[in-house]
């Protein structure tokens, strides 16, 4: 439970730590813009499929292969999480 303006809120457990709005900004007339956003969601959940994908070749102790879109997923991901300075796993762009 939140309090909240004096008020107690009901919150499922799952999303009590959860951070929404990381990419949301106000545009020059003061609106909020989610268009960033929301594209950052669809970037972030194909690379965590991707990720999980990683793991679960980790685990059966095998190499992950992937083709050459998601490849480039992953590219995208981790260049929009700051580490611009790896080396590109693919040369295709990624499929949005």
């Amino acid at each position: 439970m939140e309090q909240a303006a004096g008020k107690l809120l009901q919150q499922v457990p799952n999303n009590t730590f959860g951070e929404t709005h990381l990419y949301t900004v106000e545009n020059e007339r003061g609106e909020t813009d989610t268009s960033f956003e929301k594209e950052m969601i669809g970037i972030e959940a194909t690379a965590a499929k991707l990720i999980d994908a990683i793991e679960g070749a980790v685990e059966q102790g095998r190499a992950p292969t992937f083709s050459a879109s998601e490849k480039a997923n992953l590219d995208l991901f981790f260049k929009q999480h700051g580490n611009a300075n790896l080396p590109p796993i693919s040369s295709e762009k990624p499929i949005p």
